[in-house]
């Protein structure tokens, strides 16, 4: 199936809400999702295999603790998502290189290091087992990548303020999703609906029991 960009936005929002994100984390989520997919990275499929991982423990306890060069979290692992937000957040204090200790899916730091990039107007290098992926700082956030998307795990990121900027622009299309993937993330999404109750479905019965006649 092929998602519009919007429509890719926006259940990626709904689906890391559901899986326990605040909602501004959720917006950030969405957005970065989209800007993967943009660039024909498989975003959703990566943050469909991630939620089940996250969904089940606080989220906070992977968040980064920064010590000057080196990030780690609590929770031994870092979350992508949080990490990639600190990263953009605090880009004016990055120092030359930032290692970022035990990563979950690493490619989901992509879309924050491009906006870190904008930000400091420098590109940045970002690398992890193998893969080396260069953010430049132009306005429609072009990447250059080679390597492997779909890595789930490493022991280590470096991020660095350097590298050759990517050449031109991004080609912006869709691609065509796996049905597991929609499947896993509608799952999620389906859990911010809120239920019924009898009250609400009275209130929104017209009438209900009262008789207005």
């Amino acid at each position: 199936m092929i998602l519009s960009f919007g429509e890719v936005e926006s259940l990626s929002q709904k689906a890391a809400r559901g899986a326990g994100y605040s909602w501004g984390m959720a917006e950030e989520t969405g957005k970065a999702v989209r800007w993967l997919e943009e660039r024909n990275i498989p975003g959703l499929d990566m943050l469909a295999n991630y939620l089940p991982y996250i969904s089940v423990k606080k989220y906070v306890n992977y968040c980064p603790k920064a010590d000057g060069e080196c990030w780690s979290a609590p929770g031994q692992t870092l979350c992508p998502l949080c990490a990639g937000v600190a990263l953009s957040d605090f880009a004016d204090e990055l120092p030359y290189i930032v290692t970022q200790n035990s990563v979950s899916f690493p490619v989901l730091l992509l879309p924050f290091a491009a906006r870190a990039s904008q930000y400091l107007g420098e590109p940045l290098t970002v690398e992890w087992a193998g893969t080396r992926a260069v953010c430049g700082p132009q306005r429609n956030g072009t990447v250059y990548m080679e390597g492997d998307a779909g890595t789930q795990r490493v022991k280590r990121v470096k991020i660095i303020r350097d590298g050759d900027p990517p050449p031109g622009s991004p080609a912006y299309r869709r691609r065509d999703i796996e049905p597991g993937t929609l499947d896993a993330l509608q799952a999620f999404a389906r859990k911010t609906f809120v239920a019924a109750t009898e009250a609400s479905r009275l209130a929104g019965a017209g009438a209900g029991v009262t008789d207005n006649d």
